[in-house]
């Protein structure tokens, strides 16, 4: 009996070793450096432009998206940065954030500014927010 018992002990403890190590091995998602898609969600459907705060740790770089264009720059506060989208043709505004690893939290933004695809300025309401996704 006990040469039996520990044939079913082994085969217990080999189940358990490939159970740990799969759990184990299951990909959290995208690493190392790589690109976020931020896209602005507006109730006004043809935005030419907008001015954000974007915060994040890791944060490398802005860049343009959907025909739009983009100037940035860091602010006095870790992290923080002021970033100017414009679109030649009004519309949604898109961009992409360059991040050290895609792993890490999502960047935040809060918009400042918003105008129309005629300059017009458009008053900031909590309809407006940037939604980043991985890419």
């Amino acid at each position: 009996m006990s040469g039996r018992g520990g044939f079913w002990t082994w085969i217990r403890v080999g189940l358990l070793v490939v159970l740990v190590l799969g759990v184990g091995g299951c990909d959290a998602g995208p690493k190392g450096p790589g690109e976020f898609q931020a896209t602005l969600q507006s109730p006004v459907p043809a935005l030419g432009a907008a001015l954000l705060e974007v915060k994040g740790k890791g944060i490398t770089g802005f860049a343009p998206s959907g025909g739009a264009q983009v100037l940035w720059a860091p602010t006095s506060t870790p992290d923080t940065y002021r970033v100017l989208v414009i679109s030649p043709a009004p519309g949604t505004l898109r961009f992409q954030v360059a991040v050290q690893d895609r792993g890490g939290p999502k960047p935040t933004a809060t918009v400042l500014n918003v105008a129309t695809g005629d300059n017009l300025p458009v008053p900031v309401t909590d309809q407006y927010r940037v939604v980043f996704s991985r890419r």
